[in-house]
């Protein structure tokens, strides 16, 4: 799927909430800090710096963009990034993956004997010496588990197997499969990132949340404007609407059988596990359908089936789109590395022109790439649509 641009924004702290007794302009206070959770950074990390020959400006009306800062080669790889966050497709195979960075573990004979069924996962777990999570998931490192739990893990695990937690993630990930809607599950991680990091926040100490936040700043439309645009039509739009507000109720429930384990207030899951709001549900499944990429990572087992996923991705997620694009990109890197998005250019890229992709399949026709940006908003002006093209 396509992406989108950004703005900033910033986190506010909510342990001033949990005073029972407040003066009146206490309460004013934290109206306004409830107000603010809409600039609130779902992944508490800052944007990376811009690789070299590669600067981020801003375009009245169209937000955030790429835009480089020398003349780029055709074929030099611009810009590397792994992805913030990504969940799988939902006909994609198991993997044996890390469920953080989508580092492949284990060798290449594992994957083989995994794709053939000389193996379990378990035993390959095992194998490979995996730091796993009571849920089943499994890490390349200690130090992706504790980076998954701030990230909001914890929120979205549904600990043991028989546990009423785990029911309710079940039919919650039961119904985003059925529905084909990679978005809800992307969503609900975003969301569960976003009220982990608010849940820990602290006043004071390094200039506190405020401060220590930076946005990701995401094209953020509630889900019902952005399916409003759908080519579908709106028989379409009502029924994935449906889907999504059937989802939203399932998350809510598996969220608050979970929050406490996950040390996360119920009245944040009950605030924004909802579908109206900045910073809901809703409006982070409208961030999803706008700025998602197709994550790939091929399996070390020749032959074997690669994991496909959706995800975001900071200066990816910044490329805005042209049916005529100097740039492409492809996910790679090294076996057992992190899944890795490179930025390729298509063509000679000249200081100060805008690196730009397609959103859509460039071999379509003029009429189809447009039904398919609709979604989006766009309506393509580039050499091929905009001059008369095909």
């Amino acid at each position: 799927m396509a992406i989108s641009r950004s703005s900033h924004s910033s986190l506010t702290c909510l342990s001033l909430l949990r005073r029972r007794r407040r003066r009146k302009h206490t309460r004013a206070r934290l109206h306004d800090s409830i107000a603010s959770l809409a600039a609130a950074n779902p992944l508490a990390a800052p944007p990376p710096p811009c690789p070299p020959g590669v600067r981020v400006r801003t375009i009245p009306g169209r937000g955030r963009a790429l835009f480089a800062s020398r003349t780029i080669a055709a074929g030099e790889i611009i810009v590397e990034e792994t992805p913030l966050l990504a969940v799988p497709m939902p006909d994609s195979v198991e993997s044996f993956t890390c469920e953080r960075c989508l580092a492949n573990l284990g060798s290449a004979s594992t994957h083989r004997m995994l794709a053939t069924g000389r193996m379990g996962m378990e035993e390959a777990a095992l194998r490979a010496r995996c730091p796993p999570c009571a849920c089943g998931v499994l890490f390349c490192s200690e130090r992706c588990r504790r980076a998954s739990m701030e990230r909001g893990h914890s929120l979205l695990c549904p600990g043991l197997q028989n546990s009423p937690a785990a029911a309710a993630w079940r039919r919650f990930r039961a119904h985003a499969r059925e529905a084909e809607l990679p978005e809800l599950e992307l969503a609900a991680a975003l969301l569960a990132a976003m009220l982990t990091r608010l849940a820990r926040a602290r006043p004071g100490g390094g200039g506190g949340a405020e401060a220590a936040a930076v946005a990701l700043g995401f094209v953020q439309e509630p889900v019902g404007v952005v399916l409003r645009r759908d080519a579908a039509g709106p028989e379409a739009a009502a029924a994935t609407l449906r889907q999504v507000q059937t989802a939203c109720r399932l998350l809510r429930g598996a969220m608050l059988l979970s929050c406490e384990r996950a040390a996360v207030p119920a009245r944040l899951v009950r605030r924004f596990a909802r579908m109206a709001g900045r910073n809901s549900f809703g409006s982070l499944v409208g961030l999803a359908f706008l700025n998602q990429v197709a994550v790939v990572v091929p399996s070390p087992a020749g032959g074997a089936p690669s994991l496909d996923a959706t995800g975001l991705s900071w200066l990816v997620c910044m490329m805005n789109h042209s049916c005529a694009p100097n740039a492409s990109v492809a996910f790679g890197g090294a076996p057992n590395a992190p899944a890795t998005a490179r930025i390729v250019a298509l063509r000679e890229v000249v200081a100060g022109e805008e690196i730009v992709h397609s959103y859509v399949d460039r071999r379509l026709s003029k009429r189809v790439r447009a039904e398919g940006l609709a979604i989006y908003g766009i309506r393509c002006q580039c050499a091929r649509c905009g001059g008369g093209g095909a």
